[in-house]
């Protein structure tokens, strides 16, 4: 299996080549490009093709971990992962699954927040970039705020859109999800163009330490009887908490985002939201 693997990782490598004329290697630009590329397709796909592609994707990213962070290949319960050791793990297919299906991070954001989060397994291997927040002017804090701003605003209309576009389609009308879903992609074109810029000038954005799935039930269940956050004034304060717990590192530089994290950061409501904090409003849905 592990061969196969590494076949489908160059074929990948190749067949973008042959196909858009793009040069990929294992490294974080072919993974940012690659991260694009699916969330650019995956409103278009059927169910078969989405299945075959995230093998193949899911190998090249795979081997563009291992051959970056070390580690070995390995099947586990949960599937084939990027073992670092015994207690240590990533999923690649996992995650391209989810890319897929817009659920979590992207895979870039994976990708580089695996020197902070396995930071004592990497012996050896890259150390995660330093706090370069601590280093700014005035000038560029105010920059990075702005970047902020507008990735929070087109994460918004991305989700926004989306569910607005799978409640159409739901609803049979195939040229109004269209609509919906291609603004979506437009606004996932604009998120990564700044996330790609912000990773450059304060390094991986880290990540908030989540429960694991019976964890996440429970908090689910007792946020069930309470009101919804978006019919409180301050759902925008919701909202903005959910964008600091997916963005840590990088949030915690703005005040605002950081009082909103701490008004909901205890509220079943806010922790429900785990693992990937990209809440949806009801009012969205036509």
């Amino acid at each position: 299996m592990e061969e196969t693997i590494k076949y489908n990782a160059e074929l990948v490598i190749k067949q973008m080549k042959d196909q858009y004329g793009v040069t990929l290697s294992y490294d974080e630009k072919s993974v940012a490009w690659l991260d694009d590329y699916i969330a650019g397709i995956r409103a278009t796909l059927s169910r078969d093709i989405r299945d075959k592609l995230k093998d193949v994707l899911g190998s090249f990213f795979g081997e563009c971990i291992r051959q970056r962070y070390g580690g070995v290949w390995k099947q586990t319960e949960y599937g084939w992962a990027i073992s670092f050791d015994d207690k240590n793990a990533v999923f690649p297919f996992s995650k391209i699954s989810k890319h897929f299906d817009d659920e979590g991070e992207s895979i870039l954001g994976l990708y580089t927040s695996i020197p902070v989060v396995f930071k004592e397994v990497l012996k050896g291997e890259p150390s995660a970039p330093s706090d370069k927040s601590t280093e700014m002017t005035a000038e560029e804090a105010l920059d990075i705020a702005s970047l902020l701003d507008s990735l929070q605003t087109h994460e918004y209309l991305s989700r926004k859109y989306r569910v607005k576009g799978d409640e159409w389609y739901e609803m049979g009308n195939n040229r109004f999800s269209m609509e919906y879903h291609n603004l979506a992609a437009e606004e996932d074109r604009r998120i990564r163009a700044i996330l790609i810029e912000l990773e450059s000038k304060l390094g991986p954005a880290g990540s908030i330490l989540s429960p694991g799935s019976e964890g996440i039930e429970d908090r689910r269940v007792k946020a069930e009887p309470l009101p919804s956050p978006w019919g409180e004034e301050e759902d925008r304060d919701f909202d903005s908490a959910c964008f600091y717990a997916r963005y840590p590192r990088w949030t915690r530089l703005i005040p605002g985002l950081c009082s909103a994290y701490e008004k909901w950061k205890d509220d079943p409501r806010f922790l429900a939201e785990a693992p990937n904090f990209r809440p949806v409003n009801p009012s969205w849905k036509p």
